[in-house]
């Protein structure tokens, strides 16, 4: 209970101030423990941040990487819905410095599930073009085009996960017509 106290203060602390730093005074008295009592539960902030970010993703309820080809145009819609009724948090954790941190730890492994999935697809192109396709397909999969679709053209969350979905079966379309 004061582990998931802790974790709910962290997320707090982020929707309020997602541009200031993260400090465990503030976390410490938004949560109603003493800063002992947070590294008794996280060992250091990087532990702490990883531990808030895997329960943002869980919260969200559906993946937040694709396994599979079929996942980069099956997951958009509802990971975007997610997206949208998490929207302070995944804000706060898509533009606050703490935020970047963590998203950018687990970056081998997020490529990684973008290189598997886009294995087939990607057959037959260069190196390059193999590195376009994965970059750009992993940018439209993320929280960052969720909010420029949400913020820039109104779109909520599953229209705006179709509109991924949709961009990326073009890529991958046309991916697969170069073979």
């Amino acid at each position: 209970m004061t582990r998931e106290r802790i974790l709910e203060a962290v997320g707090t602390i982020f929707e309020r101030q997602p541009d200031e730093a993260f400090s465990f005074d503030d976390l410490s008295k938004e949560a109603g423990v003493s800063r002992r009592t947070i590294f008794r539960y996280f060992k250091d902030k990087d532990a702490l941040l990883d531990a808030f970010l895997s329960r943002t993703n869980e919260r969200l309820g559906v993946p937040v990487w694709p396994d599979c080809e079929a996942d980069l145009v099956d997951l958009p819609p509802d990971l975007f819905e997610a997206l949208e009724r998490n929207s302070g948090t995944v804000h706060a954790l898509n533009v606050s410095v703490a935020g970047r941190e963590v998203r950018l730890r687990d970056n081998k492994a997020r490529q990684a599930a973008f290189r598997k999935s886009l294995k087939d697809a990607s057959k037959g192109l260069s190196r390059q073009e193999k590195s376009y396709l994965e970059a750009v397909v992993h940018l439209l999969f993320t929280t960052s085009a969720w909010q420029i679709m949400k913020d820039h053209w109104q779109l909520e969350g599953r229209d705006a996960g179709k509109a991924s979905a949709w961009a990326i079966g073009l890529l991958l379309d046309a991916a697969k017509a170069k073979k």
